[in-house]
């Protein structure tokens, strides 16, 4: 599903390339459980919780000089 997306990305040296593609499309559809589990317990409120998933799924996965393998 996002795995095409994701090696493009990597290849494109805009995502990170220190972990598989594999681990980045799990980790984020865990997040998006993670973060429709906080809406539905009220925990984050629903005009917040798609910026919050964005900028933490960004966080994860854009390349940095740090994270390049």
């Amino acid at each position: 599903m996002l795995l095409p997306l994701i090696r493009r990305g990597q290849a494109d040296e805009v995502f990170r390339t220190d972990a598989p593609a594999e681990w980045h499309q799990t980790m984020i559809m865990a997040l998006i459980h993670a973060g429709s589990g906080e809406l539905s317990a009220g925990r984050v409120p629903e005009d917040r919780v798609d910026a919050a998933l964005v900028a933490t799924v960004l966080d994860a996965v854009l390349a940095r000089p740090s994270h390049q393998a």
